[in-house]
């Protein structure tokens, strides 16, 4: 029926809100290890509903795809905003190796974290 499917619209709507806050408010993201049973079990739901909801609200980002987007926003703006940190310990601070995030950052960005700190000096 059609109000069965709004109410699973509204459900999804706030499931994926759950999603998010666990992942940037109760910074999940940080967690190099998480994985996808994790998010899972602190939401309550099977992994083919984690996969529904990574397709209908984060354009069919994978959970790591979508994890490593959240890191790279958090380095970027540690980067911006702590000019004092370095490079590692924001790799760290944001659940990357210091590889990863330079890797992740130039995949993204097309400089590495060093040429975009060299940049806005």
């Amino acid at each position: 029926s059609i109000e069965a499917s709004g109410d699973e619209a509204e459900l999804s709507a706030s499931l994926f809100q759950r999603f998010t806050a666990l992942i940037h408010d109760e910074q999940l993201y940080r967690d190099a290890m998480v994985d996808r049973d994790t998010v899972c079990q602190r939401l309550g739901i099977e992994r083919h509903a984690l996969n529904e909801l990574l397709n209908t609200y984060a354009d069919g980002l994978s959970l790591p795809a979508y994890i490593n987007n959240v890191r790279i926003d958090m380095a970027y703006e540690l980067l911006r905003d702590e000019p004092q940190k370095s490079i590692a310990d924001i790799a760290t601070a944001v659940g990357f190796t210091p590889q990863n995030l330079r890797l992740q950052f130039k995949r993204r960005f097309s400089i590495t974290p060093t040429e975009y700190r060299q940049g806005k000096e």
